[in-house]
């Protein structure tokens, strides 16, 4: 309540402030809140930030970048059990759709035996021992639509075992196994989703529109291959009057196909513009 009352005084304006600012602050903003609430009928607000050596303006607030958006997920996941402003699984929208045969809504429906790939976050990992004293896991992965149990065997988690933290998007394939109890997935492979298309992808094509295309757009275009070098090679579909043109793009403006390269060239060309092949 002092807080609420300090903030809603204006002495502590807030209008823009980032997370990181406002944790930043919080101490320091209790601190004073709390001042001003045992001091309320002796002097003002803000005689009272007067008081702390504070500016009342609004100049508490240091001056220090937003938290990424990974950091700000896992926070009001940590915080409050659940995420608020977006999903970590979204930034991975393309990749899930291109590498996923199944979802955890799908997998009671599945039937015992089969092979499937899922895509997921890691929720908890429990390590174990078995009888000849090998170190094994089960882990929890998490996806959008609800959350499978993995089984990761010896020779497996010693593969995989700095994958298997708490937070990372990864792609498990395995066998579904079915009991009275309920399933879980015998996992084969474990894959970290964020590099997946660098080491998968053999080429990358950018589907464009001419109509309305620029000079300028090809040079913009230019420049975000040659911020991502690498080796995989490029080609441009050019859509004009209803027919497609493929062209290879110089082998010199190879890329690296990352989920930032895609991310960039889709901001500026549109969403389902790029594909790794």
């Amino acid at each position: 309540r002092a807080i609420e009352s300090l903030i809603k005084s204006g002495a502590f304006d807030t209008t823009g402030a980032r997370r990181s600012q406002l944790l930043a602050v919080l101490d320091t903003a209790m601190s004073i809140g709390g001042a001003s609430q045992r001091e309320k009928n002796q002097v003002s607000i803000f005689e009272a930030l007067e008081a702390n050596g504070n500016d009342p303006t609004g100049e508490l607030l240091p001056d220090i970048p937003e938290w990424e958006e990974h950091v700000i997920l896992k926070n009001e996941k940590d915080t409050i059990g659940f995420y608020i402003t977006g999903h970590p699984l979204a930034r991975f929208e393309s990749k899930i759709r291109r590498y996923s045969s199944s979802s955890a809504k799908d997998l009671p429906n599945t039937e015992d035996g089969k092979d499937v790939t899922i895509c997921g976050i890691i929720a908890e990992v429990r390590t174990t021992l078995t009888k000849k004293g090998d170190k094994m896991a089960y882990v929890r992965l998490e996806d959008l639509e609800g959350s499978v149990e993995l089984i990761v065997f010896p020779e497996l988690y010693r593969s995989s075992s700095a994958l298997l933290t708490e937070d990372r998007a990864v792609l498990a394939a395995g066998t579904v196994n079915k009991t009275d109890s309920g399933f879980k997935l015998k996992t084969s492979r474990i894959s970290d989703l964020a590099t997946m298309a660098e080491r998968v992808t053999s080429q990358v094509d950018i589907k464009l529109h001419s109509l309305g295309l620029t000079s300028d757009d090809l040079k913009g275009l230019k420049e975000i291959l040659m911020a991502h070098t690498g080796r995989c090679p490029v080609y441009l579909h050019l859509i004009s009057n209803q027919k497609e043109y493929v062209v290879a793009v110089d082998e010199g403006l190879s890329i690296n196909p990352s989920n930032d390269f895609m991310t960039t060239v889709e901001k500026r060309f549109g969403k389902d513009t790029v594909s790794f092949n």
